[in-house]
């Protein structure tokens, strides 16, 4: 009676598969795949130790032919008289990069540049625009481009059609005042030499990633560039790159006018010249006990510190003109570590017993619950967590 009441209760629910809802009909099985292989273990297991073989047979000829081309590259260093690094980058620069990725990304960025600043020079288009405004022209003769430049300007409706453009205009002033500045310092440095025999050299180069100006140098005479060589390992070429890296990454035309980076940078050339001078790479520097832990320890002194700026750490130089005349003197070398004379060690070890210097420490500050009663376990009480040990003075019961 029931189940003819609620004839719901054998109803399929509305989830079920059609062959659950079709339990006499015949499941029809899924058509395999045409092109698809089975294969068991044992053959995928074989195919993957021959491929890992293969893989370990081409990485030792790849190995081989690595050393046969590096120990070529020794062979041509010892022949031609180069160190093995700089054989090493010449081999490298007739590299698939260097020959056509390297010049297809310049001439990219050449000709990015170059749509950018003649975006609004004179086109055909705008030429037909102002052939009319020349029709004065006697026959035969032909309009000049300064004519055409002049009719432009002076009417009003093509403004917008100028053949040069403000960013044309700075571009073309700049290259010829970096043009121009090479040349007078050039000049300026051949006739020092002249007057007075010195010796001079200078770089210049880009200080943005996107600017097309490679780096140069000038020198008072082609002899000067040796010292790079001859002392420094390098050529000018070389340092003129490594001076155009720094430029565009760290020096990035930014003027280091903030206080805290002052600061920073004045204290880490400090401790890191101690660390050189003692040969103690655990070096602090100690402004509140100098004579102490710094001249009686390690026997050096800080000599050429500003008159300007009082001796404490430049976290607590406050003043731009103070951390700046600071920072000036670290970065010349007026401001060094020097090695202190035994007589003077003995001098001041003489002072310090006399006269010991008391050491003034921090007093502790008091607790905010200093006077409150202890509180029990004030750890989780959640699933997986661990409350704290509960203290010995707490006493839960009476028996206790």
């Amino acid at each position: 009676m029931s189940a003819n009441a609620n004839p719901a209760s054998n109803a399929f629910p509305s989830f079920a598969s059609h062959a659950a809802r079709n339990p006499l009909q015949p499941v029809i099985q899924p058509a395999p795949p045409k092109n698809k292989k089975t294969y068991d273990k044992q053959t995928l297991e074989v195919n993957r130790q021959l491929r890992e073989e293969k893989k370990d047979v081409f990485l030792a000829d790849l190995e081989v032919v690595q050393l046969a081309h590096q120990e070529r590259i020794k062979e041509l260093a010892h022949k031609y008289h180069c160190k093995l690094p700089y054989m090493e980058k010449v081999v490298k620069s007739q590299s698939l990069y260097h020959r056509r990725r390297k010049a297809n990304l310049w001439n990219a960025k050449v000709t990015k540049k170059g749509k950018g600043t003649q975006s609004r020079c004179v086109t055909r288009e705008s030429m037909n625009i102002v052939l009319p405004i020349l029709q004065e022209k006697p026959p035969g003769q032909h309009a000049k481009i300064s004519e055409i430049c002049r009719a432009i300007k002076d009417n009003p409706s093509l403004a917008d059609m100028d053949p040069e453009s403000d960013e044309a205009k700075a571009l073309r002033d700049s290259f010829e005042e970096t043009r121009a500045l090479k040349k007078r310092r050039r000049d300026e440095m051949k006739a020092l030499s002249y007057r007075t025999a010195a010796d001079a050299f200078s770089f210049f180069s880009r200080s943005h990633v996107n600017d097309t100006m490679e780096p140069a140098w000038v020198g008072s005479s082609p002899q000067v560039l040796t010292f790079l060589l001859e002392t420094m390992h390098t050529t000018a070429g070389e340092m003129g790159r490594h001076f155009e890296l720094w430029s565009c990454t760290k020096g990035d035309g930014q003027i280091r006018n903030q206080l805290v980076k002052l600061q920073s940078e004045c204290a880490e050339m400090i401790v890191q010249r101690l660390r050189e001078i003692t040969h103690c790479r655990n070096a602090i520097m100690s402004y509140a006990y100098y004579k102490t832990d710094i001249k009686a320890r390690y026997n050096v002194e800080l000599k050429g510190w500003p008159d300007v700026v009082l001796f404490r750490a430049p976290g607590k130089i406050t003043t731009m003109f103070e951390i700046r005349a600071l920072h000036a003197a670290l970065l010349s070398g007026q401001c060094y570590w020097k090695v202190m004379p035994q007589g003077a060690v003995d001098m001041l070890t003489k002072k310090l017993m006399a006269n010991p210097v008391r050491r003034t420490r921090k007093s502790r500050k008091r607790a905010n619950d200093e006077n409150a009663p202890p509180s029990g376990n004030v750890g989780g009480r959640g699933r997986g967590k661990k409350g704290n040990y509960k203290s010995r003075e707490i006493i839960e019961e009476d028996d206790e």
